[in-house]
């Protein structure tokens, strides 16, 4: 017997302005949405809380570039849901960028590692 059945964290609020086919599941409680951009390529979620630390998702496409400044940087790779992520800390802030199936994401944010660890590992597939 085979058949799909819903995941038990199946629930992911998802901003209504968000064109993407990921979301993360998990954003910390203290942030609030400030905006969303998109383009074919890529979208963005920005959020920010009450100390004025940010947390940014970037969904990107197949056709898009990012470019992470690893200069005198921490650089590490950790694995985010079964696969490779590159983790960069430096001046304060975490970047974490990985890979799945046909897009590749990235998180900036003032938390801490296993901070942005933790929301990568909450990504779903939302369409």
């Amino acid at each position: 017997e085979l058949r799909l059945v819903q995941s038990p964290t199946g629930y992911v609020e998802v901003p209504v302005q968000w064109q993407g086919s990921y979301y993360p599941a998990y954003i910390p409680e203290d942030f609030s949405l400030q905006h969303v951009k998109g383009t074919t390529d890529g979208y963005n979620a920005f959020y920010q809380n009450d100390r004025q630390q940010i947390l940014s998702f970037y969904e990107n496409g197949p056709d898009s570039e990012v470019n992470i400044n690893t200069k005198d940087a921490d650089i590490q790779y950790v694995t985010v849901q079964g696969t490779q992520a590159l983790l960069v800390r430096r001046d304060g802030r975490t970047i974490l960028a990985w890979s799945l199936h046909d897009r590749y994401f990235v998180i900036r944010t003032d938390l801490d590692a296993e901070a942005a660890i933790e929301i990568a590992e909450s990504v779903k597939k939302i369409k």
